[in-house]
């Protein structure tokens, strides 16, 4: 049998090892090629993002004007891979809005134009990953207010049908918000509203524990029900009492109407004296001394200045009544409130 000779034994073992090389070359070099490739630096254009300000300073509050619905489109550069990560982070719910840091020192009185670029550049998602933010767009308008904060009550919902005695510990609490919150709702009027659903049901008896308290005014723009600050609960000692439910045959109906109107006697208000078939709830005694009339109820109507037009010799109006609109015993609550009442003003002059 022929044997091979030395040199061709050393060429066949320097193919195979030629082509063993080559197993875990090529894959080497591919994988560093796409690696290099990703990390390559990329420029992305209008990647949607929602953004929320951030303020330190604790005697200011930022709301954003424009865009009115905190979405802004960045343009981004960095590596091709991080550039994906942050677009899929964005993308992802979970993420939350963007935080917009503006600088301490901003005046307490304050409306303008910010640099949303940079300052976006400086969060932890674009920062930890190497993208720069290159623009963000539409230009962020913001405002600025001092911060206001006063004592106001802690109340039940006026909708809640409660039977019993109801003690807040605290019964006020430290409300914060923008100064134009306290300038447009007076401060009698402002309130937190105790969530009391929880004990909805529940048989007579004492109860004590915790409930979340609401804010309900609306707030100025551009500022919104994030910017007002108060304790999110409070305790609560509740004494369920047993209810009656029953219906008044009719109550007074009160006219309000503004001192300024009053004062001119220039106008006439016709208007129903009474209100019938009002359906109320609460405790039993109270229910019977209301049905007996020794104790008061009535209902108002309150007028504003809009509904006294002059030169109007005869204008036919309609009015929704409230839950607040009316005046009951303590403990005792209305539950058909919503009433439709019509009334007539007519200017007296013409």
């Amino acid at each position: 049998m022929a044997r091979l000779s030395t040199g061709s034994q050393r060429s066949g073992g320097g193919i195979l090892q030629t082509v063993r090389t080559m197993l875990w070359v090529v894959p080497l070099t591919l994988l560093l090629w796409i690696y290099a490739e990703r990390e390559q630096l990329a420029e992305t254009r209008d990647v949607p993002a929602t953004v929320e300000l951030r303020c330190a300073a604790p005697d200011r509050v930022v709301g954003i004007i424009t865009p009115e619905d905190r979405r802004v489109y960045l343009d981004l550069e960095g590596p091709r891979s991080s550039i994906e990560a942050v677009r899929d982070a964005l993308f992802d719910r979970r993420t939350g809005p963007l935080e917009l840091t503006v600088p301490e020192d901003l005046p307490a009185t304050f409306e303008g134009d910010i640099s949303a670029a940079e300052r976006l550049g400086r969060n932890d998602l674009f920062r930890e990953r190497a993208v720069t933010v290159l623009r963000c767009r539409p230009t962020v308008r913001i405002k600025a207010e001092r911060k206001q904060t006063e004592m106001v009550p802690v109340r039940l919902r006026p909708e809640e049908k409660f039977v019993g005695v109801v003690v807040f510990e605290p019964d006020t609490v430290p409300l914060g918000g923008p100064e134009s919150l306290f300038r447009s709702t007076p401060l009698e009027r402002l309130a937190v509203y105790a969530d009391m659903s929880r004990f909805a049901g529940q048989k007579p008896g004492h109860y004590e524990g915790e409930v979340p308290l609401l804010f309900t005014f609306a707030v100025p723009a551009p500022f919104s029900a994030r910017d007002v600050t108060f304790p999110r609960t409070v305790k609560v000692k509740v004494e369920i009492q047993r209810s009656q439910e029953d219906v008044l045959p009719s109550i007074p109906l009160l006219v309000q109407v503004p001192a300024r109107i009053l004062e001119s006697d220039r106008f006439r208000v016709q208007a129903p004296v009474t209100l019938p078939n009002v359906s109320v709830t609460g405790p039993p005694e109270a229910i019977q001394a209301l049905k007996a009339g020794k104790l008061p109820a009535a209902a108002v109507l309150e007028l504003t200045p809009e509904d006294f037009v002059p030169g109007v010799d005869k204008a036919e109006k309609t009015r929704k009544l409230r839950p607040e609109d009316y005046r009951m015993p303590k403990d005792v609550t209305v539950t058909n409130p919503e009433r439709e009442v019509s009334f007539v003003v007519s200017d007296r002059s013409g």
